[in-house]
């Protein structure tokens, strides 16, 4: 994302069109779909890799993303296949996730989760869309008597999404993008599911750039609307409060908010070896807030949790073309007792 903010602020430099043309079927569900696009990273110290392939043949678009978490052993994979040759887009997403999260008192166990999304995307000619979705999720974990067995929840859903976008727009000599999305979930009974209940999801990311400084925010709110169970969501460890231990908090309400800015420094080229170079230097600023937990616990703000991390941002050119970002940064929790925790790796 890091590498995205510091295009961004290029682009912001150059001069708009005045008369623009309506954005494309695909342009469009590149802004709805954020991580479209091909990118590979590495982060330290923790031995994660992350790669995410897109692939275009004609109308037929497919994403591909893939985690592996070394230290933890977790890992994930999710595909995502859209045709955008009419308005209304079809899209069937699977995903299959392996996670080590807080179940019992005595330590952290392991959740595997899969799911199957069939739906159908329709996008107005107002920066508007509707997303109305079938949802097969299924979630193991070992048994709390016994942890040899496994223990399986499965729940199927009907998902109606409603969205809206910002795209390009000029204010305050910044340049603003973003997408929302407000989404109900109901679960019900259907053949083999036992999950029965209702969810709200609230989300929103956006950017405001210029040719110096840039700034990214991310809204992400869950309530449980109705039924007696759902499962738990998690906040902590990077991308969800940093300052904090992986998953180290769960509950069926979740709220995150993250700010980042980033300043450019430098775009001077500097020869290294070669035909080795770097350039794009930035320093960025890291923010977030966020409480997970019961009704009590999501109405108290003086419970929220907040981490503050800084770090810099610097791109690395062969030939003039675009080679890696490397990436280092500081976190710390706003809690007494509390150490820094530091990240860094690169990114192609």
């Amino acid at each position: 994302m890091a590498q995205e903010l510091l295009s961004q602020t290029a682009i912001a430099a150059e001069k708009q069109p005045e008369d623009k043309k309506p954005l494309s079927v695909e342009v469009r569900m590149k802004r709805v779909i954020l991580r479209y696009r091909s990118e590979v990273s590495f982060l330290m110290p923790e031995g994660e890799f992350n790669a995410s392939l897109a692939k275009k043949i004609g109308q037929f678009s497919s994403i591909a993303n893939a985690k592996y978490n070394f230290m933890r052993g977790e890992m994930g994979f999710s595909s995502t296949n859209i045709f955008t040759r009419f308005r209304i887009v079809p899209q069937l997403g699977v995903y299959d996730k392996l996670n080590f999260v807080p179940i019992f008192d005595d330590g952290k166990t392991w959740q595997r989760e899969q799911g199957l999304t069939l739906g159908g995307r329709l996008l107005f000619k107002l920066p508007a869309n509707t997303l109305t979705s079938i949802r097969y999720i299924r979630y193991s974990t070992p048994s709390e008597e016994n942890l040899q067995t496994i223990k399986l929840e499965k729940a199927t859903m009907l998902s109606q999404t409603f969205g809206g976008e910002v795209d390009s727009v000029s204010f305050l000599s910044f340049v603003h993008s973003g997408v929302f999305e407000l989404q109900l979930d109901k679960a019900f009974p259907f053949r083999n599911s036992n999950l029965n209940y209702a969810q709200m999801h609230l989300r929103s990311h956006g950017q405001a750039t210029n040719s110096i400084i840039a700034f990214e925010g991310e809204f992400d709110w869950t309530t449980l609307l109705k039924g007696n169970y759902a499962p738990p969501r998690y906040l902590g460890g990077r991308r969800r409060l940093s300052g904090y231990e992986h998953n180290e908090f769960s509950g069926l309400n979740s709220l995150l908010l993250r700010i980042n800015s980033t300043i450019m420094l430098s775009r001077n080229q500097h020869h290294i070896w070669g035909g080795l170079s770097f350039c794009d230097i930035a320093w960025r600023f890291y923010y977030a807030t966020g409480q997970v937990g019961g009704d009590e616990a999501m109405t108290n703000f003086k419970t929220y949790r907040h981490s503050l991390g800084s770090g810099f941002v610097l791109g690395n050119l062969f030939r003039d073309q675009h080679l890696w970002e490397l990436f280092f940064s500081l976190h710390k929790a706003l809690e007494p007792g509390r150490s820094l925790k530091f990240y860094f790796g690169v990114k192609m």
